[in-house]
């Protein structure tokens, strides 16, 4: 993502200083939506299966990756929404690409996904 690369002023004049920064105005709203969508339809405030923040406890990578595939999958088959809670199988492909991202910047013990025999 391309950071702010100087000072900006307002009309009236108020610097604000947004160097090095990433212009998070630039994520469509509908992704933010999405993935909180599916968080919301799945944690016991809405009749769901799981407690509120219950992800941000980690999995192996391997869970969300799992998940992200088999919705994509599904959605490479022509499924668009999931007959399981009525939500499109694309926001959930966000939301198990959104957990992977954070297990890997809090969680990095967890990766099961590197292949040790080739380093990677």
């Amino acid at each position: 993502m391309a950071d702010q690369k100087e000072m900006t002023a307002s009309p009236t004049g108020a610097l604000r200083d947004n160097k090095g920064k990433a212009p998070l105005s630039w994520i469509p709203f509908i992704v933010l939506k999405a993935i909180s969508m599916v968080l919301y339809r799945n944690s016991d405030l809405s009749g769901g299966k799981y407690p509120k923040g219950n992800w941000k406890k980690g999995a192996q990578y391997s869970v969300p990756m799992d998940s992200l595939l088999r919705h994509a999958f599904k959605r490479a088959d022509g499924e668009k929404i999931d007959p399981d809670d009525g939500l499109p199988h694309s926001w959930k492909i966000l939301c198990n690409a959104a957990f992977l991202v954070y297990y890997e910047d809090k969680y990095p013990e967890l990766d099961d996904l590197t292949n040790e025999e080739s380093g990677e």
